[in-house]
This record gives structure tokens, C-alpha cells and sequence, in this order.
């Protein structure tokens, strides 16, 4: 497909989104990417400009601005379309032309950065929200299936051989393999094997990560995750109550002093794990906030607590999980229900106005809030900004997702391959498996059904060049797909970026050096949806 274009809006009217803080009025360019602040009675006019003359503009708005301001704001927007800004929104988004789809087969071929391997179907929780609980569609049940080795092996060698130029690319020159479930710790056979494989084929030059509920956190499998320095990143929802009212095990027993125990035991003998250790990344936890979870109590229990009981500070990830009926829209965890969430937003933003964010940025007592707020902010202070004479192109949203199987890919149990284990394993979003190799028409084809449902909504969308969805889990219904769940993505990511700016623009009017220490620092510890 080349060159294919969707038509834009072409009136008058500019393309931009109108917010405001208690203090200004403001715009947000699409065509520039720039924030523009505005006086009240030009803020007001651009709801009409291009459909209206000064005229009648001035009959319309006469209960809140007067005739004179109405005209002086209809020059001083046509001034600035002359040089460049608040013009119409661009006349076309286009599909990516041949060289961009040259680039993408490129990258699945030789640039694949991390293979995650499901090692087993089998755990030993029953989570009350797990996306292998039977009440998601599109996803399997638990069971006992477990990855035989000649598939391990296979997708191992298939990700080698096409993963040549991410190695060289790499600042350590390495491959990255993740080991995922179920609880990956029940096929401990597979996992010896893996890495002596991986050891084999390429020493040290190959990184191991494992996501594990911490169950089994003890013994010869602790000692063999130690020794092999495989990245751990471990469940672990909160304080005690918060814990076992969703992380339960078969038997309905909460499991919070299990895993705390044994990652305790786990630290003491294995001590490189600490934070203080170089070489080697810390311990990570990564806790789901369900709908009405109390953010601000597992946050406090997050940032004061687990130190306490661990010793260290472990690195956090949160993860917020849709409200609603599981069975009418996706797991992503992107709606902000949890109780408290707002005003932990903004307590975390009046830190960053006041600078004490800044002044230490991955201090500890910071993690839990950047990898909850600081994704969003950091995308949009690295943001592409265009000018009258070099305007930002149009794009759409499959600009702003993975291209599948390049960023990473997950094996099943039976070998097939797909984008991420955040996708379900269904015959729709398949991309390929260790019989057939990754397949790059099925991987491309993912992007092309993104596209269709792009072409009806995105024209004129005042997000388009600023379009994050996060992941193509976000924009599915069951195991497609769909316009529905796409729109439900595309509300929530205006909302938010509505907020981001809203915030930002309030920050910035008390600190405009506030987000300076997001423009140098590109990979903060965070971990956004």
C-alpha cells in the first residue's frame, strides 16, 4: 500500500485543543505540537473561526467579549496562521509508503530485542483478577501444560538468528529472553535448560529476566536465579490485607507472608540483589491496583514499608486494572479508579513544581509516583515540536505502537508466536511460531486492521500527533480487535492528555524549569502501562 490518504478537515477552523488552568487560557497545536497561551476573547473565537465572519462573531460572543476584542482576536489569528501556527489541521494521514514497511520487515528480521517464553500454564494462585481466571475472553484457563524443550529451543534459535542487528545495537551487546507463566517457577526443568542453552550459544552476552508470585522463591531455584543473575521481578500487591484479598492460592489462603519470607531469606543470602550492588539490577516488585484499591495506602506501605522489611529498595512498577465487566472490555490497566489516585497526582505534581522531584529524580521515595505519572510527561517533553515553515506530518495511531515481533515476542506452550504476553493467545493476533518462524505478513497485517479502524476515527483527531495507546491489548474486545474497544482507548487517551496538559501548564506557570529533569533523562525507572 503506498501513499494511501484519509482526507482531514480542511475548513478554517484551526486544528488545535482548547484547556485552560485557573491562572490562563491555552491551546494545544496540532500542526506544531506547541502549547499557545491566549486571552480569553481569542480562546472563545477560535471555537468559530473560519465559519463566521468578525460580524457575526461579534453578535455571538457580545454577552461575554466586545466587538472590538472579537476583531482584534480574528487578526490576531489570522497573523498567526500567515506565520505558521493555528492553522487547519493537516490536509491527509497517510499509510506508511514502501521504505517504511522495508524498515519494519528489517527490524523483525534482524532486530528482535526480547523473547518471552511461557513456561508453563500451570500456578499455583488463584488471583482474583488473573487474565487466566476464565472470566476474559479470548484468553485460556489455567492448566497443567507445560513448554516442551524442543520448542524452547527452537524459538531460541529462531531469535538468535534474527536478532543480530538489536545485539549490535545493544550497549551491552546482548539478547534478552524473559521466562513467563503461569508461574514460571513450577517448570524449573525448562528454565536449567534455557539458560545453559542460551550460555551456550552466546556466554555472557545473553540476559535472563523471570516474573515470578514468589511462591517458590526459596531453595535450589533461588540459588540457581542467583548464581545465573536472572532479573526478578516479583508480585506483590501492597500491605498484608491489601495482598491476600486478591492474591490468593488454590486453597484460598492469603499468600502475603509466604512471599515476603522468602524474598527476605532470598535477600540475605543472595545480597548483589540489593540496590546498593552494582552490576546487577535490583529486585523489582510490581503491584496491580484493582478498581477501588487504595492508592495512597499502598503507595505509603510501598515507600516506607518494604524497605523496612527488606532491608533495600527495590525498584516498583504499578499497574492499574480497567474497572468494569471483564468479558466487555480488555485488562489494560488504564482507567484511574483506585481510590486516591487523583490526589496522589497531585501531590506527586506540586513535588515536581517545588523542584523536589528534580533535585533527586530516581530517589527511592519517588519511584512508586514515577512509574504511575512519569511516562506520560516524559513522552510529551521529548515531544516532536514543528514550526509554520516545517509543520508536523500527519500520522496515525499505528505509528505509536510496537511493530510486532520487534520490540519483543511471546512463545506460547505450544510454540506459537505473538506480539507480547499482554496479548491473548488466539488465532487472530498469532504472528507466526517455531514451525513457521515469525510470519512478517501477519505481523504487518496487524498494523494494516489498526490502520482500518484508524481511517474512520483519527482524521481530525486533535491527539493524532500525539497518539499513545500503550498497546495493542488496549484496543481489543475479547480476542479482535474492534472500532468499539479503539474508541474506548482513544476517549481515555484524550482524557488524559487533557489532564497531562492541563497539569503540565499549572506546573510550569509556578516552575517553568520543573520538567527539566526529564529532558535529560530518557529511561527513568518507570514503568508505564
Amino acid at each position: 500500500m503506498n501513499g494511501t490518504a484519509v482526507p482531514l478537515s480542511t475548513n478554517g477552523r484551526p486544528g488545535v485543543h482548547k484547556f485552560r488552568t485557573q491562572r490562563n487560557h491555552y491551546v494545544f497545536d496540532v500542526n506544531t505540537g506547541r502549547i499557545i497561551k491566549l486571552d480569553p476573547a481569542t480562546w472563545d473565537v477560535l471555537d468559530h473561526y473560519g465559519r463566521l465572519d468578525a460580524e457575526n462573531l461579534a453578535r455571538l460572543l457580545a454577552p461575554r467579549h466586545s466587538p472590538e476584542a472579537v476583531r482584534s482576536s480574528c487578526e490576531a489569528i489570522a497573523k498567526a496562521q500567515a506565520q505558521g501556527s493555528l492553522l487547519p489541521s493537516p490536509a491527509a494521514l497517510t499509510w506508511p509508503d514502501d521504505a517504511a514497511q522495508r524498515e519494519a520487515q528489517e527490524a523483525v528480521e534482524h532486530k528482535r530485542h526480547l523473547l518471552t517464553l511461557c513456561a508453563t500454564e500451570a500456578c499455583n494462585l488463584r488471583c482474583t483478577y488473573c487474565i487466566y481466571g476464565g472470566s476474559y475472553d479470548g484468553w485460556p484457563v489455567h492448566s497443567g501444560r507445560k513448554m516442551p524443550w524442543d520448542v524452547a529451543r527452537r524459538a531460541i534459535d529462531d531469535y538468535i538468528e534474527h536478532s543480530d542487528g538489536h545485539a549490535a545495537e545493544d550497549e551491552l551487546g546482548s539478547r534478552y529472553i524473559g521466562f513467563y507463566g503461569g508461574e514460571p517457577l513450577l517448570n524449573m526443568a525448562l528454565i536449567h535448560r534455557v539458560v545453559a542453552y542460551g550460555r551456550k550459544r552466546l556466554g555472557r552476552k545473553v540476559a535472563f529476566n523471570l516474573t515470578t508470585n514468589g511462591l517458590r522463591l526459596r531453595g535450589a531455584a533461588a540459588r540457581f536465579l542467583a548464581q545465573e543473575q536472572i532479573d526478578l521481578t516479583i508480585s506483590l500487591d501492597g500491605p498484608q490485607h491489601l495482598h491476600d484479598a486478591c492474591r490468593r492460592s488454590a486453597g484460598g489462603k492469603g499468600t502475603w507472608r509466604t512471599v515476603i519470607g522468602n524474598v527476605r531469606r532470598f535477600l540475605q543470602e543472595h545480597p548483589r540483589y540489593r540496590d546498593t550492588e552494582p552490576g546487577l539490577s535490583p529486585l523489582t516488585f510490581a503491584a496491580v491496583l484493582p478498581p477501588m484499591r487504595n492508592a495512597l495506602e499502598v503507595e505509603q506501605f510501598l515507600r516506607d514499608d518494604l524497605p523496612e522489611l527488606l532491608g533495600c529498595h527495590p525498584t516498583i512498577i504499578v499497574r492499574r486494572q480497567r474497572p468494569g465487566s471483564r468479558r466487555e472490555t480488555s485488562i489494560a490497566c488504564q482507567d484511574r479508579t483506585a481510590t486516591g489516585w487523583a490526589t496522589l497526582r497531585q501531590r506527586y505534581l506540586r513535588m515536581v513544581q517545588e523542584g523536589a522531584v528534580g533535585k533527586d529524580p530516581r530517589g527511592y521515595e519517588w519511584r512508586f509516583p514515577r512509574s504511575a505519572f512519569d511516562v506520560p510527561l516524559r513522552l510529551f517533553v521529548h515531544r516532536r515540536i514543528g514550526s509554520g515553515r516545517s509543520p508536523l506530518p500527519a500520522k496515525a495511531m499505528w505509528n505509536s505502537l510496537c511493530m510486532p515481533g520487534h520490540t519483543r515476542m511471546f512463545v506460547d506452550v505450544e510454540g506459537g508466536y505473538y506480539p507480547c504476553e499482554r496479548v491473548p493467545t488466539c488465532r487472530d493476533l498469532r504472528i507466526g511460531g517455531v514451525d513457521e518462524g515469525l510470519r512478517f505478513d501477519l505481523a504487518y497485517g496487524l498494523k494494516k486492521k489498526l490502520w482500518e479502524l484508524c481511517s474512520r476515527d483519527c482524521p481530525g483527531c486533535w491527539c493524532v500527533n500525539f497518539c499513545h495507546p500503550g498497546c495493542y491489548e488496549n484496543i481489543r474486545d475479547g480476542d479482535r480487535m474492534s472500532a468499539a474497544a479503539k474508541g474506548r482507548c482513544c476517549e481515555q487517551h484524550r482524557q488524559r492528555t487533557h489532564e497531562l496538559l492541563v497539569g503540565f501548564c499549572e506546573v510550569a506557570e509556578e516552575n517553568p524549569a520543573a520538567f527539566d529533569y526529564l529532558k535529560t533523562d530518557q529511561r527513568p525507572d518507570t514503568h508505564g502501562d
